[in-house]
């Protein structure tokens, strides 16, 4: 095959004119492509063929590159051409041009859109693949990243570049000399001045190595930037031309296998220009760092900005007389949430029980994002301050911000402690006087969100500035406070001299800010911030033996060792316990337990490695058979030598087989022999007995009355005694050398038994404990289910027996389980005595995958460990490196004063795998659990080896979960891949539907509402009598089928949130969300339709005619009914989308307790039908919409278009 080093290239193409979109065309042009596809030459290649060389079938790129062009020719512009990815561009291509057609914005006229649609479609199929650095030598240096060429390819390399090529919307590329120094803002100011470059946001860069990089460049979306080298393509399209993310970074990755523009653009086609350098500063990103309470924000107030998803920060300031100390998740990108201490030095915690240590607040707090900013509008968020708190601190605000460069401002209203002037008049007092006054904060019962409080009371404007140096880590802020500190909670009040604040942050490191102000006048400020992405922790594993190197051929026979050294080398680089080897024919199957460690997927590359290394060549395919104490979990399946080709070779991925199949887990009898054989066979381990291990222990007590901080330090020792792989003896011992528990003197008030209250006793008894000792035997029952049994010291404070079952179908997103436990309370020296009190405690618990940002639901019913009945919710997100923040609450049947302080159980906790984190592979996790206070109330049993965590192997992204490592050049990366426009939550469709919505309603015929309104007055004359019949069938079965309808909504609603979870399939799913998402907008039409008509229900004995709109108290009123609408609204969905007409008269069943009830008038449920249908219909309108339309497909052979009708 001939490889090409032309001078120059030039694809000649004639001037087009923009004509209409048509599939026709389309065809024609994928025609024109198919001459590349079979090997016929372009006009331009065909110039350049005189200079051809050879290619070697089977010869590295390196030596190609040292044949032909030496070991110093400049690569920039070296193209690798593979004829298999071709395919691949194609689609690539098509999804490009149809995204451009399928735009959306005003500006873009459908004349514009099909010429630079047509424009896409006549790019050339190069079937270009990047190589990772295209130096010889290099490459030498690293084969797994030398592409070894074969027949059919081509390597094309083309002199250094000297443009750079700009293209927009309008389809007319524009090549400007390249310019050392400039940056994206200087080619599109050359090539499409200043007024139509101001109009762009974002900026696709498609380097001349092939690779892509999205940059802001508008004020205010800016970021750091590479500059476009020589033989970079720029694609830059206006924000009036609503060209999709999607579409753009489709189109940039298939520029990206082009030529650079200059060798194979028309001179007539093109624009030429020359690059002047503005001589601005280096552009830099927004840089957001901690208010005083820790989110993100200025100095006392906060702003609307939120950091990336999955950041974490520890924040601790001091402005006297308050110490704060504050942890924040960016749980989402559009969610911050975070708990706080805050110490105030003036203030006493309680003589009686805290003796002379100062006051510690507890708080939660929480930003929602509402709106990102874009080019015209600002970002916003609402948030609360000590929503979950005693209350001291509570505020709530609504913040904007808008940011130039690096200037970003802020401004926002607030309420409660943040609005301490409060100068302006509650806005939402129009809803109703109520919203004039706020309850005043008070101490002692914590824990409540006091929605009653919420966005009550006089309100403050709030705001302020920052700047960031473009030289050096300064950050400068100026704040309006809305806080004069002269209505302090518990009569602190502190002397203010003025209304603004300032200060400045030093960001010594990426992740260590420090920061000082000077606030009120009067008082300075110091801060220190450390700061990080969760999702981000990794440590390179220095101290892990080296894995033997991946060699291209397989050794002939077993080293002499034997299948006795395979065994060890794999126990000792993955920590597994080998229980058996067998090879028959082409097949070597590896029997293995493995450890808890979470990143499994990099064990089995290690295995693997291990096995490629010593198997002989005859073995073709690997099958490792996984289990977990016993419990089969999961058959990995490998092609050994597309395995070996992934490690050793850049193969192009149009090329690549499955390397690895997986398969639920079956248990494998191999032959015991108890060593090798003779032939090598099979291999047995030996049982794994006895085994023990010893360390360090660390325990703490954190914000108790006592100390801030009790700790205790130790050593403890695990010892298990395995008598099968799925039954065993567990234990761990505890020795307490060095602790502060001297001062731990408080017991916490309880009107409950005292199951979790004893806190105090069970850690400062003895010095040496027994926190576990448990016998267990887990089964695998088939098809998903199983079965464990325990008895024993079952956690620290409780001994007893019981059982689990878990039904978890393969990698399903749900999972049901159900344990019961007999438990009786342990002495307070945790040994083998009892205490008195015992008693029986379970839960059925679903877990839910919602599949939706990586988040889980667990939710828990059942009885707790105080005898009370309840329910847990659970709700957590595990991101890729295994690293899970979660947070719980748990409310049971008793009431908040009989619970104490705090109002019912909650908590927030991170979970951190010991891979992530230490130089060595480690299995197990370490765990952080903050508790405001600890409770008797919604206690559970503390349980060791739960079935969920025994077989997590059956997840769908048990493989998924890996170290984070830093992103590497590689050859013959897949970059022809397509993104699909992405497929919205509804929370962030909200929005779209709200507009969508309003303008439905907008739509709706004069004569419909004429139609509706006509029926809802004729049922009124049924008022009365209807009324006159309730009053008289009060009780009896009457009473009792009206409790029964009552009920219809909630079990509506619980159906369609059970079918949400895809239990019932992708289809069902989606028509629930939808009728979920009609049924909040159902909710909310309706609090606005109570609130203005404030119609007297019947109860209330005012008569039909009885409305007082607009008052404090009509959002309570009765027009209409609620409970029909949302019956309705979640019933309308399913029955118009599967045909399931009879839903509407169990919605319309409904009305039957509502009116016998003599909750409602009968006109009252029928506006509520007519209500919840309508928003229904509408809903499911709009679903339908979504996926109506052409769907047009390009192939090599041919032009498939499909159309789905409504």
């Amino acid at each position: 095959m001939s490889v090409f080093l032309p001078q120059a290239t030039t694809l000649a193409r004639a001037r087009r004119r923009p004509v209409k979109f048509r599939p026709t065309r389309i065809a024609q042009a994928s025609f024109l492509c198919m001459a590349c596809w079979f090997g016929l030459p372009s006009a331009g290649l065909a110039q350049s063929a005189a200079i051809a060389a050879s290619i070697v079938p089977g010869e590295r790129l390196s030596d190609w590159l040292l044949r032909n062009a030496g070991p110093n020719a400049d690569t920039t512009a070296l193209q690798w051409q593979v004829p298999a990815e071709r395919a691949p561009q194609a689609q690539l291509r098509q999804a490009a041009s149809l995204g451009v057609q399928r735009s959306t914005g005003d500006a873009f006229s459908a004349e514009a859109r099909d010429h630079l649609s047509e424009w896409v479609m006549a790019l050339p199929l190069t079937g270009r693949l990047t190589v990772a650095i295209a130096d010889a030598r290099w490459l030498q240096g690293a084969p797994a990243q030398d592409p070894i060429l074969q027949e059919g390819q081509r390597i094309v390399l083309l002199p250094r570049p000297s443009t750079v090529t700009v293209v927009n919307e309008a389809g007319l590329p524009c090549t400007a000399s390249h310019t050392p120094g400039a940056l994206i803002q200087d080619y599109l100011r050359a090539c499409l001045g200043d007024a139509t470059s101001s109009q762009v946001d974002w900026t696709w860069i498609a380097q001349a190595d092939g690779r892509t990089t999205r940059y802001g460049i508008a004020p205010w979306s800016q970021e750091p930037q590479a500059e476009p080298g020589p033989g970079a393509w720029i694609w830059a399209p206006s924000r009036q031309m609503g060209i999709s993310n999607t579409t753009s970074d489709n189109l940039a990755r298939f520029l990206a296998t082009q030529e650079p523009g200059e060798f194979m653009l028309p001179a007539e086609q093109t624009r030429a220009v020359t690059v002047r350098l503005a001589g601005t500063e280096r552009p830099d990103g927004l840089r957001l760092s901690a208010s005083d309470w820790g989110e993100i924000g200025l100095l006392q107030t906060p702003t609307a900005r939120m950091t990336s998803s999955g950041d974490v920060r520890l924040h601790v300031s001091k402005v006297a007389p308050y110490t704060s100390g504050t942890v924040m998740f960016q749980r989402f990108e559009w969610l911050e949430t975070g708990f706080r201490y805050t110490d105030v030095a003036n203030r006493l915690y309680g003589p009686s029980i805290a003796g002379d240590q100062s006051y510690k607040d507890k708080s939660i707090d929480l930003k929602l994002r509402l709106h990102a900013e874009t080019a015209l509008g600002p970002q916003i968020a609402l948030g609360m301050r000590d929503i979950g708190g005693t209350g001291l601190f509570s505020s709530e605000y609504l913040v904007a911000n808008k940011r130039w460069g690096n200037w970003d401002a802020s401004l926002g209203l607030g309420w409660g402690y943040m609005a301490g002037r409060g100068n302006l008049k509650n806005p939402l007092s129009v809803l109703g006087n109520a919203f004039d006054k706020r309850a005043p904060p008070t101490v002692g019962q914590g824990g409540v969100v006091n929605g009653q409080s919420m966005f009550h009371g006089p309100a403050a404007l709030f705001g302020g500035v920052q700047w960031q140096s473009p030289s050096s880590p300064w950050i400068v802020k100026l704040e309006l406070d809305g806080n004069d500190y002269q209505h302090e909670p518990q009569g602190n009040n502190q002397t203010a001299k003025s209304l603004f604040n300032f200060g400045a942050v030093y960001r010594y490191s990426p992740n260590i800010d420090f920061s000082l102000g000077f606030e009120r006048g009067t008082t300075f400020m110091v801060g220190f911030t450390l700061h990080g992405g969760l999702d981000t922790l990794r440590s390179p594993k220095l101290l892990d033996p080296a894995l033997p190197p991946v060699r291209p051929l397989a050794p002939v026979q077993l080293p002499p060792t034997g299948w006795t050294g395979t065994a060890q080398a794999m126990e000792l680089h993955t920590g597994w316990s080998v229980r058996g080897i067998a090879h028959q024919h082409t097949t070597t199957t590896v029997v293995a337990e493995t450890d808890t460690a979470v990143h499994l997927q990099e064990r089995i590359d290690r295995a693997v490695t291990i096995l490629h290394r010593d198997a002989p060549a005859s073995s073709t395919r690997f099958v490792l058979q996984l289990q977990e104490r016993g419990l089969p979990t999961l058959q990995v399946e490998i092609d050994r030598a597309e395995w070996v080709s992934l490690q050793t070779r850049a193969e192009p991925p149009a090329l690549r087989l499955p390397a690895q199949r997986v398969s639920p887990g079956q248990r494998t009898s191999l032959a015991a022999v108890g060593s090798d054989d003779e032939t090598g066979n099979t291999w047995t381990g030996k049982p794994i007995g006895f085994t023990g291990e010893w360390g360090p222990s660390y325990s703490h007590i954190l914000g108790g009355p006592n100390n801030f901080v009790l700790y205790q330090l130790g050593l403890q020792a695990k010892l298990e005694q395995r008598f099968s792989d799925s039954t065993w003896l567990s234990g761990a011992f505890d020795l307490r050398l060095l602790d502060n528990y001297g001062n731990f003197v408080y017991d916490a008030p309880s009107k409950l038994p005292r199951v979790r209250t004893h806190q105090r006793e069970y850690v400062t008894t003895s010095a040496l404990t027994m926190p576990l000792l448990q016998l267990t035997h887990v089964q695998d029952m088939g098809n998903g289910h199983y079965f464990s049994g325990y008895a024993g010291m079952l956690e620290t404070m409780y001994g007893g027996f019981g059982a689990e079952w878990l039904y978890r179908p393969w990698q399903s997103r749900l999972a049901l389980g159900i344990d019961v436990n007999h438990v009786r309370q342990r002495n307070f020296s945790q040994n083998f005595a009892f205490r008195d009190y015992a008693v029986d405690t379970g839960h059925a618990t679903l877990y839910w995958d919602t599949g939706w940002k990586d988040l889980q639901v667990n939710l828990s019913a059942g009885r707790y460990l105080a005898g009370d009945v309840g329910a847990t919710v659970d709700v957590k997100r595990t991101f890729l490196n295994g690293v899970t923040a979660g947070a719980w609450a748990t409310k049971t049947n008793i009431s908040a004063e009989t619970f104490g302080e705090g109002s019912f159980d909650k908590g927030i906790y991170v979970t951190i795998p010991f891979d992530a984190i230490l130089p060595k592979s480690t299995s197990g996790n370490g765990n952080i659990v903050w508790t405001p206070l600890t409770r008797d109330g919604g206690a559970r049993l503390n349980r060791r080896f739960t079935l969920n965590d025994l077989t997590r192997q059956r997840d769908y992204r048990a493989l998924e979960w890996r170290s984070v490592t830093p992103t590497g050049v590689r050859s013959a990366e897949n970059t022809s891949y397509v993104l699909r426009e992405p497929s919205l939550h509804a929370f962030e469709r909200l929005g779209d539907t709200t507009a969508t919505l309003g303008q439905q309603i907008a739509d709706v015929p004069a004569s419909t509402w004429l139609l509706a309104g006509g029926a809802i007055l004729a049922s009124s004359l049924l008022d009365k009598p209807m009324d006159n019949w309730a009053q008289d069938h009060q009780g009896g079965s009457a009473e009792r089928l009206g409790k029964a309808t009552n009920a219809l909504p909630v079990a509506m609603a619980l159906g369609a949130g059970l079918l949400y979870t895809g239990i019932g399939g992708d289809s069902a799913s989606s028509t629930a969300e939808t009728a979920l998402t009609a049924a909040a907008y159902t909710w909310g039409a309706n609090l606005a339709t109570r609130y203005v008509v404030g119609r007297a229900r019947p109860f209330e004995e005012q008569g039909a005619g009885s409305f007082n709109g607009l008052t404090s108290n009509s959002a309570q009123s009765g027009f209409a009914s609620n409970h029909v609408a949302l019956a309705f609204a979640l019933a309308t969905p399913f029955a118009q989308r599967h045909d399931m007409p009879w839903l509407y008269g169990l919605a319309a069943a409904s009305a039957f307790g509502r009116v016998q009830q003599r909750e409602h008038w009968a006109s009252d449920t029928v506006a509520g039908a007519f209500m919840g249908y309508a928003i229904g219909s509408m809903l499911t309108d709009q679903q339908t919409q979504n996926k109506n339309g052409m769907r047009l497909s390009v192939t090599p052979q041919a032009v498939v278009a499909n159309w789905s009708f409504k």
